[in-house]
């Protein structure tokens, strides 16, 4: 990989946002970064439900390739962030993606 130093006017490459109370967690290093791209994609491109809180269809095939993993591995890792209590998902009709909800993990003191 060919890289360089960091001038102060470099233009950065698209990045996506870590929450830092995410790093304490028990959850996998692949949930975490799952979770980063899932928020990523809320803030882009949510959708508003009825309440006004965003949403995302993420269907696992486009979560697979995201990650470069298959799609029963990514359901184990929504598993994971669901029982970690930082998604919501929300089936939907037969053959549509689940409403995924991201849920923001408080600051520990």
């Amino acid at each position: 990989m060919d890289c360089e130093f960091i001038p102060s006017d470099m233009p950065m490459p698209d990045c996506m946002f870590f929450p830092k109370t995410l790093l304490p967690l028990s959850i996998s290093n692949t949930a975490k970064i799952m979770y980063c791209l899932i928020l990523d994609t809320v803030l882009k491109t949510g959708i508003k439900d009825e309440n006004g809180t965003l949403f995302v269809y993420f269907p696992l095939s486009e979560l697979a390739a995201d990650i470069s993993k298959c799609i029963m591995t990514v359901g184990r890792y929504l598993n994971e962030l669901e029982k970690a209590g930082l998604i919501m998902r929300i089936r939907q009709e037969f053959g549509k993606p689940n409403r995924i909800y991201v849920l923001v993990p408080k600051e520990r003191n």
